[in-house]
């Protein structure tokens, strides 16, 4: 026998339901059916929720996407000690003048941070060469890490992960540019980091590694 108190809830639970259906049914006649346009944006919804959720997953299990976004989340915020403590070319330029004294090696710490902090106008444009890190990853790039793969196999060091970000510009006037000058929205770049914890060199300008071909200008 069913309690009167679960009957209740029964029918409530049973008006509710019907209720929703009949909006859906009203909305139906009402609106008209969805758009392809309000579909395809929900699609893209559900797409973006997706990419985060596994971009998350990747990054909670993997340590190169911990230290990839440990050396972004450094660039945007002018943080030159971390950047360098990761950067494997920097710290082999670090090593080459151990034992040359503190004067020596405070002259090469003073002139890799200033490799990190300068921006230059002229300095945001994206060549084929590559492009300055610092430029790529300005404090008002929207970055996402979007991919994990096993990255480069001609690098100096061997590579443990390459990890991919989406990086976007808000604001036009402030954003990257290409070698012609015009205003890039977004582009994919890939951050190969050796097996012994240290970012390296992808491009011949910057160790980013650009996938050119992710280029988008449409604002």
């Amino acid at each position: 026998m069913t309690a009167p108190g679960s009957k209740k809830q029964l029918w409530t639970s049973l008006a509710v339901v019907l209720a929703f259906a009949a909006f859906g049914g009203w909305s139906l006649w009402y609106w008209g059916p969805p758009t392809s346009e309000f579909l395809e944006e929900q699609e893209r919804i559900r797409a973006e929720a997706e990419a985060t959720a596994e971009a998350a997953t990747l990054a909670a299990n993997s340590e190169s996407a911990r230290i990839a976004e440990r050396y972004v989340f450094a660039l945007q915020n002018e943080d030159c000690a971390t950047a360098i403590e990761l950067t494997g070319w920097m710290q082999d330029r670090l090593a080459a003048v151990q034992g040359q004294g503190t004067e020596a090696e405070g002259e090469v710490l003073r002139e890799l941070c200033e490799s990190i902090s300068e921006r230059v106008l002229d300095g945001q444009h994206l060549y084929a060469e590559g492009i300055e890190d610092q430029y790529l990853m300005a404090p008002m790039a929207q970055v996402s890490m979007v991919d994990v793969d096993e990255g480069r196999t001609d690098l100096e060091k061997p590579v443990q992960e390459r990890v991919w970000f989406h990086v976007s510009y808000p604001v036009p006037t402030q954003a990257l540019r290409d070698a012609n000058g015009t205003p890039i929205k977004s582009v994919r770049a890939g951050l190969n980091v050796s097996k012994d914890g240290q970012v390296l060199k992808g491009e011949l300008l910057g160790n980013f590694e650009i996938d050119f071909d992710s280029i988008s200008y449409a604002w």
